[in-house]
């Protein structure tokens, strides 16, 4: 059978593709090269060798589809690779012969939890974490889950036969499995028994996993304890002493697994070695583990903690070690999801990853410590077997990378001298195969492989040998074969070698190292707003890093779609909150903006070309008469010419949706607060053109404002936008400082004022506003600017008001879609995530949405009037104007019409538009 092996996948199938999968298939170079990873970072010899660029990348929701793929595969002879969150590093989901990329992720269900029982059956996409979540609100947990959990999947997990955090107590993903829904060539069926081991761990090479059930355990208290060590021979001793007291699985009762109500066990064991205690020491925001010694992490389970605590406080002792204190312990435990933040050290990782039997663990970290004595490593003590991790920091743009690489290889060949074998085979390691899986379950692979999958269409490359041929694959297992030989001089070697920097392509300096130390964990995409709109990898940061780093080598170049897709980052700042690396993305983006527009590379989107058209005619993004800019200001308010309290309006306020400004008046008034307001002097802040790489046009706006403001004497500014807030309290101070100007204004939101006067008891609500309502965070408040509470307490204080929050909130508040997406990428990435967050409120039974932004305002309005359910949104200052007794007019009907104006001329400034046009 012929492989299809083509760079671009001929007319006929592709046409098939896009008929049956419509917007879940991408032929886009770019989508395929990110698809086409996983979180392997490897030489660039070794890159070349795999190769592996997907054809096509396709979405799948449902079995029936997988099952038309499979017969789509056959009748092409085109191969299928298997993907879901790809955080494993072996290469298990690289298309080594180009074919299809099979994303699972969307087969996400939880389909039945069983709770009498202990068992749960879900589809291959749930995240663990989330099914974690699931549980623990039905009194339930996980036994066994990864140290990726908040990323990776379930079926990958399976797949890759993994062990991690509660392999102690309960083993690695294969002994926690109750069977199987597979779908193989021959059909799908339940599989279950010695069965599984045809699929647990062989990487998805007979077929796709469907739905998995798991035995669970119930949520019993976990109490981490931490001992310290002066060697490995102590640690040994130690581990030993802890399987004669709590053997692994202690406390376990029949078939369901439930621990015995008022027994205790240990859940989780854990070594860490010196070289790692000091890197997470580096990398911490502050040093909190004992460097120079062994660290013993035990988490035991049960009622009863203290009885384990005491009974291995007498081993520990008696072994030369000595109990730290509790609070070291749980800050240990709570980073248990975070491994990767030692990356910050690098910004490369060399992996060593490897599974030795568990009494030989100290014998194994003794070797280490005198062969690689800068490997970071912890051991997961599982039952029988261990899992040792370990990382050696370096920089994988450097000409030494290739040699100092070598030393994962030299790991492996000590776990091997003491009966280990290597963590997982993939692609790299499909000549230990047999070591890894025992030669009687390799054969019986092999049989049903050439049985089902003759031609070798499924995940091509990995696992087994018998798949694994050509030329390609053949000189990659002979040069890691060749790395083995060599390593007695390359470990010492790699320390002389200069480091100097291999990039074919030069990017911003922040901007190169951001996509160098990214982990590529994914930690950061199931909560990006831009990827929950459009659903493609690329839309998400850990795409876009994995972009840069292919732009920066030479692997792929940018494209104005590329482009366009930083300019559709929402600077939600979500992503900066989960990032195990702690990278500043979102600045990041900011910083790409200008290198991508600002310098001319590419264009923006064409409605902020208006906008800045408008800007430079009536200083305003609204193409408003600049004359008319103050005409909102209610009558019997009269501000100060100049003073040291200004208000802020901004654009938006004073043009659409005015009864912000005039609430926020309000506010000032009756709490007497005088201020000083610009009037027809007051232009726009200059965000849209900070986001829009407008840059020239952004420090006009800025030098500007700064100057007149300081004439008018203002000291303390307070605004109601917070993309006005976050721009003159944050932009505005970085770029002042990177211009030579004095920039010494402090910017307070309305709602921060708000607050102070109610609690001061200046502000009085003698009209109660009969609403039950929900509180919407704008992100540039929120997650920039840490302005939760101020809000949700002047509302409280609103008699008749009922204020109710939604799923997600404060830190965790889902993001609008705000105004660029609205007019970078209307339908349907925009109305998509703007749906979510109106879903959520009305899952709470509000009457209303309450927020303070103008763009949330918009973009909420906009895509409410499209559902048409009634639900209302309201502006903040707007309800306080009201609870004071001043009804504002409703924005809405001005809203809408600004928005059939706005969306009309986007649509006709798109190719199709242009050419219905003509």
């Amino acid at each position: 059978m012929r492989i299809a092996r083509r760079k671009d996948m001929a007319a006929s199938p592709a046409s098939e593709l896009r008929e049956r999968f419509g917007e879940r298939v991408s032929l886009d170079v770019s989508e395929r090269y990110v698809y086409s990873r996983d979180v392997g970072e490897f030489p660039s010899l070794v890159g070349k060798l795999v190769g592996g660029l997907a054809q096509a990348v396709v979405q799948v929701r449902e079995e029936e589809e997988l099952a038309w793929l499979m017969d789509f595969s056959l009748r092409f002879g085109i191969p299928l690779t298997p993907r879901a969150a790809a955080t494993s590093g072996y290469g298990g989901t690289v298309p080594v012969r180009g074919g299809v990329v099979v994303d699972l992720t969307r087969m996400n269900r939880i389909l039945e939890v069983n709770e009498d029982e202990a068992w749960v059956r879900v589809q291959p996409g749930v995240i663990w974490w989330d099914l974690e979540k699931e549980l623990r609100a039905k009194g339930l947990s996980l036994r066994a889950y990864p140290s990726s959990a908040p990323s990776s999947t379930v079926g990958g997990w399976v797949a890759g036969g993994g062990s991690g955090i509660g392999a102690y107590g309960y083993g690695g993903v294969r002994d926690v499995l109750l069977g199987l829904r597979v779908l193989t060539p021959g059909g799908a069926s339940w599989v279950s028994g010695d069965d599984l081991d045809l699929y647990v761990g062989s990487e998805g090479v007979l077929g796709f996993i469907t739905e998995v059930e798991l035995a669970v355990r119930p949520a019993l208290p976990e109490s981490p304890l931490l001992f310290s060590f002066p060697g490995p021979r102590e640690v040994q001793g130690f581990i030993d002493d802890a399987a004669e007291a709590y053997p692994p699985g202690a406390g376990i009762t029949g078939p369901e697994g439930r621990r015995k109500e008022g027994g205790a066990g240990i859940f989780h064991l854990q070594v860490i070695n010196p070289a790692l205690a000091a890197l997470k020491n580096r990398t911490a925001d502050r040093a909190y583990l004992p460097e120079g010694s062994y660290l013993v992490l035990v988490v035991a389970e049960g009622q009863d903690g203290e009885a384990v605590r005491e009974r291995l406080h007498g081993s520990a002792v008696s072994r030369g070690g000595e109990a730290l204190a509790g609070e070291v312990a749980e800050r240990e435990w709570e980073e248990r999801l975070y491994p990767m933040r030692i990356k910050k050290a690098g910004p490369s990782l060399v992996p060593a990853e490897a599974e030795v039997p568990t009494l030989k663990v100290g014998d194994l970290l003794a070797e280490t410590s005198r062969r690689l004595p800068d490997l970071a490593m912890e051991v997961v003590v599982g039952k029988g077997t261990s899992v040792c991790l370990g990382f050696i920091p370096c920089d994988s743009r450097a000409s030494d990378f290739t040699v100092r690489f070598t030393a994962s290889l030299e790991f492996l060949r000590l776990a091997e001298k003491h009966g280990g074998a290597p963590y997982g085979v993939g692609l790299y390691f499909v000549d230990r195969a047999e070591r890894k899986l025992g030669k009687r379950r390799l054969r019986r692979l092999e049989e049903y492989k050439r049985e089902t999958d003759p031609g070798c269409l499924l995940n091509p490359g990995k696992v087994l040998p018998s798949c694994a041929g050509g030329s390609r694959l053949s000189a990659l297992r002979l040069m890691m074969a060749a790395g083995s030989l060599s390593l007695p001089l390359s470990v010492p070697l790699g320390r002389l070698v200069p480091g100097v920097r291999l990039l074919r392509r030069r990017l911003p300096e922040k901007v190169e190292e951001a996509a160098f130390t990214c982990a590529q964990c994914g930690y950061c995409k199931e909560g990006c707003t831009l990827f929950e709109g459009r659903g493609w990898e690329s839309a998400s940061p850990r795409g876009k890093m994995q972009l840069l780093r292919g732009y920066a080598r030479g692997e792929v170049p940018f494209s104005q779609e590329m482009s366009d897709t930083f300019l559709l980052c929402t600077t939600c700042k979500k992503c900066d909150l989960a990032c195990q690396t702690d990278l500043p993305i979102e600045s990041v983006w900011e910083e790409m903006r200008g290198e991508l527009i600002s310098r001319g590379k590419f264009h923006t989107f064409p409605p902020f070309e208006m906008m800045g058209a408008s800007y430079d005619l009536e200083n305003n993004i609204w193409a408003g008469f600049a004359a008319d800019r103050s005409s909102w200001l209610p009558e019997d308010v009269k501000p100060l010419e100049s003073g040291p309290v200004g208000y802020w309006a901004g654009c938006t306020a004073s043009y659409v949706e005015q009864d912000i400004a005039r609430g926020a008046v309000r506010i000032l008034k009756e709490g007497g607060v005088d201020f000083v307001y610009l009037g027809n002097e007051e232009t726009c802040c200059g965000v849209p053109f900070l986001m829009s790489g407008k840059w020239d046009l952004f420090e006009k706006a800025l030098r500007r404002n700064i100057r007149t403001l300081r004439e008018r004497g203002v000291k303390t500014l307070y605004t109601s936008c917070p993309g006005c807030w976050v721009t003159l309290a944050h932009h505005y101070r970085d770029w002042a400082e990177k211009l030579g100007l004095e920039w010494d204004v402090e910017v307070r939101h309305i709602s921060q004022l708000a607050a102070q006067l109610v609690e001061e008891g200046r502000l009085k609500f003698e009209h109660p506003v009969q609403l039950k309502a929900t509180w919407h965070d704008p992100c540039h408040i929120g997650r920039h600017g840490g302005i939760y509470e101020e809000p949700r307490r002047v509302l409280q204080a609103i008699p008749g008001l009922e204020l109710v929050e939604m799923e997600h909130n404060r830190e965790e508040g889902l993001c609008c879609g705000s105004v660029l997406t609205l007019i970078g990428e209307t339908r349907p990435t925009s109305g998509r995530i703007a749906s979510l967050r109106l879903a959520e409120a009305r899952k709470t039974g509000a009457q209303a949405v309450i927020t303070t932004c103008p763009c949330c305002e918009f973009q909420l309005r906009v895509w409410n009037a499209a559902e048409g359910d009634g639900l209302r949104v309201l502006d903040f200052a707007a309800v306080v104007a009201q609870a004071l007794g001043v009804e504002l007019e409703d924005p809405d009907p001005k809203v809408q019409d600004a928005w059939a104006v706005f969306d009309t001329m986007i649509q006709l400034m798109t190719p199709r538009g242009m050419a219905d046009f003509m």
